[in-house]
């Protein structure tokens, strides 16, 4: 389920963990602010056996507005059990409690910047080295990186969130399979480095590429790298850079 528009917070009485949110309607005003529990409308649905899986997916502001909750009626329509011990529900809000959310313009059209990380996410930006999406991979995805999607000023600025609210899944969902993410990494290195043994060290810093590169012209590492920390290198004269992927950068230069 994705919800996207205006929304509040419900008081702290009505939810003390602070983990839903009220999506406002178009009728509502400050006198009648009506609405719709996104999250307690789902888990109904998984509780009563009617679905598996339940993902909820809120673009919405989370700040505290006094909204008495307007539950649904169906919520007491049908014997209510727990399906086993797993829990196999996904939620991601925009923002944390007490928060906006915000838009942007994205390629001539305004966006919310948390769907904007969502979709780029889902798309492949996401994906495990294996090319799986999974609850916890996406959840690492919007947590460390829906702030790239803002400029250096809007991230030094207080009132923008620069990470969204995404509590960890108990159990691990797999969204979609997508080819595994890869990088195409050159790396430029001065002159005195032509033709010296140059290495790529990865995870565990094991090499995983290396070569002798030629003089005037960028070194293309011959292997595309996965999402990860890399490490190259120029033993013989002393030289190392570190570098990250995030999978989803297409080319990569790192200077030496």
């Amino acid at each position: 389920m994705y919800a996207a528009g205006h929304g509040a917070a419900l008081p702290p009485v009505a939810d003390p963990e602070r983990s839903d949110a009220a999506l406002l309607l178009a009728d509502a005003n400050y006198g009648n602010p009506t609405h719709v529990l996104t999250k307690i409308r789902a888990l109904y649905f998984l509780n009563a056996g009617i679905f598996d899986e339940i993902v909820v997916f809120m673009d919405c502001c989370r700040q505290p507005f006094s909204v008495a909750p307007s539950y649904p009626t169906y919520l007491n329509a049908n014997a209510i059990e727990v399906l086993e011990n797993e829990r196999r529900t996904f939620f991601a809000f925009a923002t944390k409690w007490g928060l906006t959310a915000r838009e942007k313009t994205f390629n001539g059209v305004t966006r919310g910047v948390f769907t904007t990380a969502l979709i780029k996410g889902l798309k492949g930006a996401a994906a495990n080295p294996d090319g799986t999406i999974t609850s916890n991979s996406l959840r690492n995805y919007l947590l460390l990186r829906m702030k790239d999607l803002l400029t250096e000023a809007e991230q030094q600025d207080p009132e923008i969130p620069k990470r969204p609210d995404v509590p960890p899944p108990a159990v691990d969902l797999v969204f979609t399979t997508v080819p595994p993410p890869r990088v195409t990494v050159t790396i430029t290195f001065p002159p005195n480095a032509a033709n010296q043994l140059i290495r790529v060290r990865g995870e565990g810093f094991k090499v995983v590429a290396s070569g002798h590169p030629p003089l005037g012209v960028p070194w293309v590492v011959p292997v595309k790298l996965a999402r990860g920390n890399y490490l190259v290198e120029i033993l013989a004269l002393n030289l190392e850079q570190t570098f990250n992927l995030n999978g989803d950068e297409g080319t990569l230069n790192v200077s030496l």
